[in-house]
């Protein structure tokens, strides 16, 4: 297990700082800079939770604001998520499937970016992990397969073990705080409760099938074939009960304490804030869930026919190998490993981790369908069930099929290593922007960006530098937006998702407040800022 974790820490080091802050990254870091009262206030007005913004604020405050002090807080987040995955595995299934489930996490790119990035994914991931590992811990306690304790419904135990209770207590505790930190992760909890009515059906249907009622004595109970089963823990109602009734109080424990974060939640507001995300309808919702699957191991957002046209339009060799392996044959391997299921699979505690697995992806492709959410980043707190059930169907095959595998999965995943460690920038960089105004700017000047989120980031890089940064809106028109001072200069940074980010020189002349003195493109060839400085004393066109 240590070398696995130093196997992760060597691949997500390198580069940590490498890369600019994007716009959901200078969030996180406006956030923490709030106070915490005005913290507390923003978020109330986001669908967002609260504990890693609160966590962030307090690493700052430790160890600065840099790119690499702001992402190291989910470096240690992923370390600590690769014990707890083969912790999953070992305890469901077996030490070989959690040893290769947490194999496959330590380098699949796509752990490796959010491991990279200043946002709350990474956190709520390792604690949605926690919770269903001491959920396991507490079916485990309470009700121990292969038990052979000559328990009539007399002697039966009236409460779980004390082990059961403190797994129980794990549960509550990683439950809030993972909600706290994003509250999707209330769908692994609903995964979960799920998983014990149907471990409680399944303990009362066994127990009739076994001896019918508590005073029948039935040959099949008095034999001890029925004693020795999966749930002779449990095998009278007596026994049941206590144990329906402790979990139905941990649920109430959890409610209770996230009630707080859901009476605090503005959701006219927060709903308003989600109006952006455009509806993908059924057939891309469906071809999103299935892109999940690839997206973990890759990392990237290929799609099939990207391998058509890789091979039709001469893309060269290496970007033909990587979508021949992404498609199909990394989403052959998933998909076969995935039908190699664990002998216990319908009854066992690996039943939980199908269903946490599961039903948030089925809900997140549900709800996508009118209101886009990418899988991958929302619910990256599956992914450690997908890879310790990957890592299952590898432990059960024969020996030259699971090396098959599993190479096509590590071959896949290092190329997509390799790939996102060629990739300079996020999205908008604002780092050429800081660099060109930093030494141009003077008293008395302002900057105009379009669109206003996106003054976010460049606030992160001029931080050294106050300037007044007055946000418009996308489409409004930029002339009126500033009335500038004789004599001073306004700077006019238009995103690539500005309307008129594209505008030809004359017609931007034509709505800009001033007369263009420079005309700046940084990254014209991706997701490019314009920057425009305007001369105020001498306005082209009124």
């Amino acid at each position: 297990m240590g070398g696995l974790i130093l196997v992760a820490l060597a691949v997500r080091v390198p580069r940590l700082g490498a890369t600019n802050l994007w716009l959901d990254e200078a969030n996180s870091w406006l956030l923490a800079k709030y106070s915490l009262p005005a913290l507390l206030a923003n978020i109330r007005a986001s669908p967002g939770s609260p504990l890693y913004f609160v966590l962030l604020k307090l690493w700052v405050a430790l160890f600065g604001e840099s790119e690499r002090a702001l992402r190291s807080l989910s470096l240690i987040v992923s370390l600590a998520l690769v014990p707890a995955t083969y912790a999953l595995g070992a305890r469901t299934v077996s030490r070989r499937a959690g040893f290769l489930g947490a194999l496959l996490l330590a380098c699949a790119p796509m752990q490796i970016y959010y491991a990279q990035e200043a946002r709350v994914y990474m956190l709520v991931t390792l604690l949605t992990t926690c919770t269903v590992l001491a959920y396991v811990a507490w079916r485990q306690a309470v009700c121990k397969p292969g038990t052979t304790r000559a328990e009539t419904p007399d002697t039966a135990p009236a409460a779980p073990h004390r082990s059961g209770l403190t797994a129980l207590s794990a549960y509550v505790v990683c439950a809030v705080l993972a909600i706290y930190t994003l509250d999707l992760a209330v769908l692994a909890l609903f995964a979960l409760n799920v998983d014990a009515l149907l471990a409680g059906v399944g303990i009362l249907r066994a127990r009739r099938a076994a001896f019918g009622t508590m005073r029948s004595r039935s040959p099949a109970y008095q034999s001890g074939a029925y004693r020795s089963g999966a749930y002779a823990a449990l095998a009278s109602g007596r026994s049941l009960w206590p144990v329906a009734r402790s979990w139905c109080l941990a649920q109430v424990a959890v409610g209770v304490a996230c009630l707080p974060l859901a009476l605090a939640v503005d959701f006219r507001t927060a709903a308003s804030s989600q109006d952006w995300r455009r509806a993908l309808g059924i057939p891309d919702a469906i071809r999103g869930l299935l892109d999940f699957f690839a997206s973990t191991i890759h990392g990237g957002y290929l799609y099939p026919w990207d391998l058509y046209h890789a091979y039709v339009d001469g893309w060269g060799a290496g970007a033909m190998l990587e979508r021949t392996l992404a498609y199909p044959l990394t989403l052959l391997a998933v998909l076969t490993a995935l039908s190699y299921p664990p002998r216990n699979a319908r009854t066992g505690t690996v039943r939980a981790v199908y269903l946490v697995l599961v039903i948030p992806l089925i809900a997140g492709a549900a709800v996508s369908v009118e209101h886009e959410l990418t899988l991958p980043r929302y619910f990256l707190f599956t992914t450690p069930c997908l890879y310790v059930l990957i890592g299952a169907g590898l432990a059960r095959m024969t020996g030259w099929l699971r090396a098959a595998l599993l190479v096509v999965l590590l071959a896949t995943m290092g190329i997509g290593v390799a790939t996102y460690q060629r990739v300079g920038s996020r999205d908008s960089d604002y780092r050429p922007v800081a660099r060109r105004l930093a030494p141009e700017l003077r008293p008395g000047d302002a900057i105009l960006i379009q669109p206003p989120e996106m003054g976010v980031p460049l606030s992160y890089y001029l931080r050294a530098h106050p300037v007044p940064i007055t946000g418009l809106t996308a489409g409004a028109p930029l002339r009126g937006a500033l009335v500038p001072t004789a004599g001073t200069r306004t700077w006019v940074v238009l995103d690539y998702r500005s309307g008129t980010f594209g505008g030809d020189a004359d017609s931007l002349a034509r709505i800009l407040p001033g007369h263009v003195i420079t005309d700046v493109v940084e990254n014209p060839g991706g997701s490019g800022v314009r920057v425009i400085e305007l001369d105020s004393a001498a306005p082209a066109h009124r």
